[in-house]
């Protein structure tokens, strides 16, 4: 009984290695720079990004804008 005990933590243990290696083999995927920031567009912009039925992309920034006080921004497809 304890060898069968054994075996599937084995398996466990190998099945969490095999996930955390195609997990790290994805990770250097490109990205792309969609927008650079600035002052008077937004800093520091964070928090999640939603997407509508068209593709658009929308957020938030914490800093910046007219006010300095952040913006919401769109960037369509």
């Amino acid at each position: 009984m304890r060898s069968k005990r054994r075996f599937i933590g084995l398996r466990a243990a190998l099945a969490i290695f095999a996930v955390t290696v195609l997990v790290m083999g994805t990770a250097h995927a490109q990205e792309t720079v969609l927008h650079s920031f600035s002052v008077k567009d937004g800093n520091y912009p964070g928090g999640s990004l939603i997407f509508d039925a068209a593709g658009n992309l929308y957020g938030t920034t914490s800093a910046g804008g007219v006010h300095g006080l952040g913006t919401v921004f769109e960037i369509t497809p």
